[in-house]
């Protein structure tokens, strides 16, 4: 199972990056786990060793994305880091979002070995440790 994080102070933004995660893995609930944060504070002062993904968001109030990523490099250099953000009047398609989080070598559809399958294979926290 992957474990990711998301901290975003935008309910829809999180919910947007839910959905894209949840699309990438088919839906396949069972492949992974979602815990979401509102604030990098809140993020780092609860912060426990066991995310293999974290999506980031640049803009948040209090400490901002850049700034709570340098914290956690100082306490857990493994986590993949995904910042995210978004500008006025723009959205990023799906699709440069799906080749992003894909590994270069391997094809992004296969309906034998599904997409999240194919992370844990290239993801060394995730290949590391099967259950945080």
């Amino acid at each position: 199972m992957i474990h990711i994080a998301i901290v975003d102070d935008d309910d829809t933004d999180a919910a947007n990056t839910t959905s894209l995660i949840g699309r990438y893995c088919e839906s396949d609930r069972s492949a992974y786990h979602i815990t979401r944060f509102t604030d990098g504070d809140t993020f780092l002062d609860t912060y426990r060793a066991g995310f293999d993904v974290l999506f980031l968001d640049i803009e948040m109030p209090g400490i901002d994305g850049l700034e709570t990523a340098h914290r956690l490099r100082e306490i857990d250099d493994h986590v993949m880091l995904v910042f995210t953000t978004k500008r006025p009047n723009t959205r990023p398609s799906d699709t440069t979002w799906t080749q992003s989080a894909t590994s270069p070598n391997q094809s992004t559809t296969s309906a034998s070995h599904s997409r999240c399958a194919r992370w844990r294979t290239w993801w060394p926290s995730a290949k590391a440790s099967p259950s945080h």
